[in-house]
């Protein structure tokens, strides 16, 4: 059965593919985290940008909050987030993870601002292992 074969192979190579990219994620995380310092922060605004759904092509708005904080250097800074939402961040103060050595990669502090990107890769990773796994135990009974 090459057809089977191959089916196992690429599952296979997506698997490992995607374990490789989300322990990547997840040890960035923690580097990131081990360095970072907690500091109060204020979200001043949102950056509001259209977006095309993909499924639907319904064009939708999105918001990036905007955040300020005084970083480890004194020095006040001003970024917009890389998360965005369907609806407008509520303005206020928040606590803001800044690695000292660059205030630029400062992050609000939130637990999917942490954890988001490893646990979606994650989530995706398992069905193509498990599949893969699968796939292998029936060609090594057939």
């Amino acid at each position: 059965m090459p057809g089977l074969m191959i089916v196992t192979l690429a599952m296979t190579l997506c698997a490992i593919a995607l374990l490789v990219v989300t322990i990547v994620v997840f040890v960035r995380t923690r580097q990131f985290l081990s360095v970072a310092v907690r500091v109060p922060g204020r979200i001043v605004g949102a950056e509001s940008r259209l977006s095309r759904d993909r499924d639907s092509g319904r064009r939708r708005r999105l918001y990036s909050p905007i955040f300020t904080f005084l970083g480890p250097d004194g020095q006040e800074h001003r970024l917009t987030s890389t998360w965005r939402t369907s609806s407008p961040p509520a303005l206020g103060d928040v606590t803001v993870l800044v690695p000292p050595a660059d205030p630029g990669r400062a992050r609000i502090d939130t637990f999917s601002s942490r954890w988001a990107r490893t646990i979606i890769l994650g989530c995706v990773t398992v069905p193509f292992a498990v599949v893969a796994a699968v796939l292998i135990a029936v060609s090594a009974a057939g």
